[in-house]
Protein backbone atom coordinates (compact mmCIF):
# COMPACT_ATOMS: atom_id res chain seq x y z
CA UNK A 1 0.00 0.00 0.00
CA UNK A 2 2.61 2.62 0.93
CA UNK A 3 6.63 3.12 -0.23
CA UNK A 4 8.67 5.24 2.09
CA UNK A 5 11.73 6.82 1.76
CA UNK A 6 13.89 8.37 4.21
CA UNK A 7 16.64 11.36 2.63
CA UNK A 8 20.12 12.88 3.69
CA UNK A 9 17.79 15.88 5.24
CA UNK A 10 15.80 13.72 8.04
CA UNK A 11 12.79 13.73 6.53
CA UNK A 12 10.74 10.60 5.37
CA UNK A 13 7.72 10.66 3.07
CA UNK A 14 4.78 8.00 3.02
CA UNK A 15 4.45 7.68 -0.69
CA UNK A 16 0.98 6.14 -1.96
CA UNK A 17 1.76 2.84 -3.97
CA UNK A 18 -1.01 3.39 -6.65
CA UNK A 19 -0.23 7.09 -7.46
CA UNK A 20 2.82 7.66 -6.22
CA UNK A 21 2.10 10.47 -4.65
CA UNK A 22 3.33 11.44 -0.82
CA UNK A 23 0.64 10.84 1.41
CA UNK A 24 2.64 12.13 4.66
CA UNK A 25 5.31 13.73 5.52
CA UNK A 26 7.12 13.06 8.73
CA UNK A 27 9.95 15.92 9.99
CA UNK A 28 11.75 15.66 13.11
CA UNK A 29 15.21 14.24 12.74
CA UNK A 30 18.03 16.67 12.66
CA UNK A 31 19.76 14.60 10.45
CA UNK A 32 19.98 11.60 7.49
CA UNK A 33 17.39 8.47 8.42
CA UNK A 34 19.47 5.57 8.42
CA UNK A 35 16.34 3.41 8.61
CA UNK A 36 12.43 2.33 9.63
CA UNK A 37 10.06 -0.02 10.82
CA UNK A 38 6.35 -0.36 11.15
CA UNK A 39 4.75 -2.09 14.10
CA UNK A 40 2.87 -5.25 13.14
CA UNK A 41 -0.70 -3.65 12.96
CA UNK A 42 1.00 -0.61 11.12
CA UNK A 43 -0.19 2.05 13.10
CA UNK A 44 3.29 2.84 14.37
CA UNK A 45 6.17 3.64 12.10
CA UNK A 46 9.91 3.55 14.18
CA UNK A 47 12.68 5.36 12.29
CA UNK A 48 16.28 5.87 13.82
CA UNK A 49 18.45 9.60 12.49
CA UNK A 50 22.14 9.33 11.72
CA UNK A 51 21.24 12.20 14.62
CA UNK A 52 21.22 8.80 16.78
CA UNK A 53 17.67 9.35 18.07
CA UNK A 54 15.05 7.04 17.59
CA UNK A 55 11.41 8.48 16.87
CA UNK A 56 8.00 6.13 17.19
CA UNK A 57 5.37 8.05 14.42
CA UNK A 58 1.67 7.58 14.62
CA UNK A 59 0.54 6.98 11.25
CA UNK A 60 -2.97 8.06 11.52
CA UNK A 61 -2.23 11.35 13.14
CA UNK A 62 1.24 11.74 11.83
CA UNK A 63 2.49 13.06 15.49
CA UNK A 64 5.75 11.93 16.96
CA UNK A 65 5.10 9.53 19.81
CA UNK A 66 8.18 8.98 21.23
CA UNK A 67 12.02 10.47 21.08
CA UNK A 68 14.24 8.56 22.53
CA UNK A 69 18.43 9.02 22.56
CA UNK A 70 19.96 5.73 21.46
CA UNK A 71 23.96 7.04 21.59
CA UNK A 72 25.12 3.45 22.21
CA UNK A 73 23.46 2.34 19.35
CA UNK A 74 24.89 0.82 15.80
CA UNK A 75 22.54 2.95 13.33
CA UNK A 76 23.30 -0.01 10.75
CA UNK A 77 22.14 -2.89 12.81
CA UNK A 78 18.84 -2.64 14.56
CA UNK A 79 15.25 -5.05 14.60
CA UNK A 80 12.23 -4.55 15.03
CA UNK A 81 10.80 -7.92 16.79
CA UNK A 82 8.24 -9.94 15.42
CA UNK A 83 5.59 -8.93 18.24
CA UNK A 84 6.36 -4.95 17.73
CA UNK A 85 6.91 -4.64 21.45
CA UNK A 86 11.24 -4.27 21.46
CA UNK A 87 14.17 -2.89 19.58
CA UNK A 88 16.89 -4.86 19.69
CA UNK A 89 20.28 -2.89 18.79
CA UNK A 90 23.82 -3.88 18.32
CA UNK A 91 25.76 -1.90 20.54
CA UNK A 92 29.82 -0.85 19.87
CA UNK A 93 31.47 -2.65 22.48
CA UNK A 94 29.60 -6.06 20.71
CA UNK A 95 26.89 -6.49 22.97
CA UNK A 96 23.04 -6.20 22.63
CA UNK A 97 20.66 -3.86 23.61
CA UNK A 98 17.10 -3.46 23.99
CA UNK A 99 14.29 -1.03 24.60
CA UNK A 100 11.24 -2.44 25.31
CA UNK A 101 7.78 -0.95 26.54
CA UNK A 102 6.07 -3.32 28.71
CA UNK A 103 2.29 -2.69 29.30
CA UNK A 104 1.66 -0.88 25.79
CA UNK A 105 0.29 -2.86 22.77
CA UNK A 106 3.09 -3.17 20.19
CA UNK A 107 5.44 -1.38 22.89
CA UNK A 108 4.18 2.08 22.08
CA UNK A 109 1.25 4.06 24.01
CA UNK A 110 -1.79 3.78 22.18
Amino acid sequence: RWIVSGSADGQIIIWDRKTLKPHRTFNGHSDGVVGFAFTPDDQRMISIGADKVMRVWDMLTGQQAVALDVPFASLNNWHLTRGGQSLMFLEARNSIAFWHAPGYKHGFPD
